[in-house]
């Protein structure tokens, strides 16, 4: 069955309105041509199952304070009001939304967008969202929203060349992504900031051609990252800038470079961030991880091999810097320049011991040799 609710756009109406009631579903549909395809407000146990809602104004979707759970439902061509503004496949405000399967495709402006108080949640299990603008997924407020087994790919920068991210996490919203894949958006796979919190989980995060990280954390936020392979991605493998802080465990960060220059690294942390690097793998990358500026990290029993520089604390083109880096029982091998490299400035502080560093082209220890402790590793 075809809903086209293309007469009504003259006065502004929804294909489908849902106001109130509850235990409702809707099945089999395909609903075309409205200013917003369905809009649901005040409704408790709305079923959505295999509708397909397609070349809709403004939003695909609008729900307010509504409970939904969808199933196989596709959410494409969205497009601009006729103010031209808009264009979101999905907007959720102060709602509680599970979907399941189905696919987000070719929307004008983002493809979720998540607003509203913590009570507003989404599980997304199964869906495929691509080929939208600005964010795949965008969380404002104090949301929460669960992504799992899940695609995100192909977001595009909007017309005033902003964003192209896959996730974005801001406000004080709390994220929770696991085995998905996030790939080939324009800016940055997944970006947490504001005071966002997420927890990355054993995610694929690859191929971002832009000038930022495949993962970045920054402004006030905090995140866990265990278990993902981020991969060549052109600014860096995962970034932590500000004063955000971060548990970096377990991932495998490789092959992020940009050819021809001497970036990027594989983990990157700067500003005033605080990080835990634990257990990961870092090579093919410019460096493999790298501390600058006021950050304080603590690096362990990582694999820093094959890179240029396996470690960098502090570079040339900061000044005053005052890193407070502690290094232990990391291996730093054949990596094509440096195993460690310490810059000059007077308050950098290196501690730790029991590294693991031969076999570096240039040598072993690189820039302020004098900067490593005693029982460091690579001669001190």
């Amino acid at each position: 069955v075809t809903l086209d609710g293309s007469p009504g756009r003259a006065e502004d109406l929804p294909t489908l309105l849902v106001e109130g009631g509850q235990r409702i579903t809707l099945k089999g549909l395909r609903v075309t041509g409205g200013r917003r395809g369905l809009f649901a407000t005040d409704v408790k146990d709305l079923s959505l199952n295999d509708v397909r809602f397609e070349a809709n104004l403004r939003q695909g979707v609008l729900m307010i304070n509504t409970q939904a759970t969808w199933s196989n439902v596709v959410v494409t061509k969205t497009q601009p009001d006729r103010d031209r503004t808009r264009g979101e496949g999905i907007n959720l405000d102060n709602s509680q939304v599970t979907i399941t399967g189905g696919a987000i495709t070719d929307n004008a402006e983002r493809g979720v967008i998540l607003q509203g108080l913590a009570q507003t949640t989404l599980t997304l299990d199964n869906v495929t969202i691509s080929n939208n603008v600005a964010d795949g997924v965008a969380l404002f407020d104090a949301v929460h929203a669960t992504i799992v087994n899940s695609r995100i790919t192909g977001t595009r920068r909007d017309v005033q060349g902003n964003h192209g991210i896959g996730v974005i996490a801001s406000g004080t919203s709390r994220l929770t992504l696991e085995g998905s894949q996030i790939t080939r958006n324009e800016l940055s796979g997944i970006w947490i900031d504001e005071r966002a919190e997420a927890t990355l989980r054993n995610n694929t995060v690859s191929d971002h051609a832009s000038n930022t990280f495949g993962i970045a954390i920054v402004a006030n936020a905090k995140a866990h990252l265990e278990g993902n392979t981020v991969a060549r991605n052109n600014a860096g493998g995962i970034g932590v800038a500000d004063s955000a802080e971060a548990t970096i465990a377990n991932n495998a960060s490789t092959n992020n470079v940009q050819p021809g220059t001497q970036c990027c690294a594989g983990i990157s942390v700067y500003g005033q961030s605080k990080t835990t690097i634990r257990g990961n793998t870092a090579s093919g990358n410019n460096v493999g991880v790298f501390v600058a500026q006021q950050a304080q990290s603590t690096i362990t029993g990582n694999t820093l091999n094959g890179n240029r520089n396996g470690l960098e604390v502090g570079n040339g083109g900061f000044q005053s810097e005052t890193v407070n880096a502690v290094v232990t029982g990391n291996t730093m091998r054949n990596n094509t320049s440096c195993g460690a490299y310490a810059d000059n400035d007077t308050r950098i502080s290196i501690t730790g011991s029991g590294n693991t560093i031969s076999g570096n082209t240039q040598a072993n220890l690189c820039g302020n040799a004098n900067k490593f402790p005693r029982g460091f590793g690579g001669g001190r």
